[in-house]
């Protein structure tokens, strides 16, 4: 898609990633020396905003964006993912003594810096996530609520056959949807949930002496037995 000129482009229908007609593509303006074309798209309200080429995929001829906080979703799991082998791989290797310790050192700073600044990103993306649930619940229910109004429109024949069966399929798919999305929003909230501690090794980045040295077994001191205690007798003289 980056090498496509930006002309290629216009006119061309816009959607999300669940179906929904974002808008067309109206204008574009390319990159300097190479660089993807920025496409101007007019939203179906009226106003106008700009995406780059590579986040847009061209389908059966309908550019899908590809949105932004599931892109963000999917790199994030991966690299908390990898960041934690790498961790686990550079710890198993320092114990069987394949690498030095400051190797171990330098590394382990360098992936547990990366790790931190992936869980930091993690943290802030779960809370957009959370309010973009809370949207898509909100308009689910506001959907729903209509799909029932036109129902019961319908029944009391307020409505007739052929208005009731366009404004249902037009309901119906807007909530398969928004159940759609609230789907994705939660599995791509699991995915980004902290691994159990036992997860990733703890790895002190510090020298140590070798890990194949192993510390000599000291037996607890022997402790003198309690002293026994003296069993005292008392004779009754028998009464006379």
């Amino acid at each position: 898609m980056s090498s496509v000129a930006g002309k290629y482009y216009l006119g061309r229908k816009v959607v999300d990633n669940y179906g929904r007609t974002l808008g067309k593509v109206v204008g574009y303006h390319n990159g300097a020396k190479g660089a993807p074309p920025l496409l101007g798209v007019e939203k179906l309200e009226g106003d106008f905003n700009i995406y780059p080429s590579t986040q847009l995929i061209d389908e059966a001829n309908i550019l899908v964006l590809d949105e932004n906080w599931r892109t963000k979703a999917e790199a994030l799991s991966e690299g908390l993912g990898l960041s934690a082998r790498k961790l686990s791989a550079l710890e198993k290797l320092y114990k069987a003594g394949e690498i030095n310790s400051d190797a171990y050192e330098n590394l382990g700073k360098d992936f547990d810096s990366t790790l931190q600044d992936l869980k930091t990103r993690r943290v802030s993306l779960i809370e957009k996530l959370s309010e973009r649930s809370k949207m898509v619940s909100v308009r689910l229910k506001e959907v729903e609520d209509y799909f029932v109004n036109v129902k019961v429109a319908h029944e009391l024949g307020e409505v007739d056959d052929e208005a009731y069966r366009v404004s249902r399929d037009a309901l119906h798919d807007l909530i398969n949807r928004l159940q759609t999305e609230q789907k994705d929003i939660k599995a791509a909230e699991e995915n980004l949930q902290p691994q159990p501690v036992a997860a990733i090794p703890h790895v002190a980045y510090e020298k140590t002496e070798n890990p194949e040295k192993q510390a000599q077994y000291e037996p607890p001191e022997a402790q003198e037995p309690p002293a026994e205690t003296p069993i005292v007798l008392r004779i009754k003289e028998a009464e006379e």
